[in-house]
């Protein structure tokens, strides 16, 4: 795990090759048009329980062993109270496929969505593109992302964001958002 800078984490090597290229393949084999088409030639796909992403449970338990060691340096600061002492599945409310098209990017922008979710994690699954790198512009910080790299921030206003123009083939990646309130009584 390497802090790139204050809250942003990245794991690289986390996802196995062979964990990204099952899950790609069966991206590729969803029905994109029930998904839906995004501005910025992005196609998105939620997963909802009963999908046929096959590998989805190894990929949420990696998700997750990766985010709960960023929680643990999160919780050194002044969230002590407000952090659940563990995160598991049931805090976890979205898992959003992405593809990104040859010339897609998003614009600037923060993940929080409703005030619900407050931990972004970013899976990528392949490297076989070119373009498609994440900035921070607040932190003055590009990531050229690797498959089977994770990377994980706040979801807030003061974490914004942007995917430059994939030049050539398919960026895929999944965005999990995680609500640390959900479930937590603490």
């Amino acid at each position: 795990m390497i802090e790139l800078a204050e809250g942003i984490f990245l794991f690289e090597n986390f996802l196995s090759p062979s964990l990204c290229d099952s899950i790609v393949e069966d991206i590729k084999k969803q029905d994109w048009r029930n998904a839906g088409k995004i501005p910025g030639l992005r196609d998105i796909y939620d997963y909802k329980d009963g999908d046929k992403v096959s590998e989805i449970k190894e990929f949420s338990e990696r998700n997750l062993e990766a985010l709960n060691q960023v929680l643990a340096i999160y919780r050194r600061f002044d969230y002590d109270d407000k952090i659940p002492p563990l995160i598991d599945k049931s805090f976890a409310f979205l898992y959003r496929f992405t593809s990104y098209r040859d010339s897609g990017e998003f614009p600037p922008h923060f993940d929080s969505v409703q005030k619900k979710q407050s931990i972004s994690v970013i899976s990528y699954l392949n490297e076989d593109y070119e373009g498609g790198v994440v900035n921070y512009p607040k932190q003055n910080l590009s990531v050229i992302p690797k498959r089977g790299s994770v990377l994980i921030h706040p979801s807030s206003f003061t974490y914004p964001h942007s995917s430059s123009k994939v030049t050539k083939g398919t960026k895929y990646l999944c965005l999990t958002a995680f609500d640390l309130f959900l479930n937590y009584k603490g």
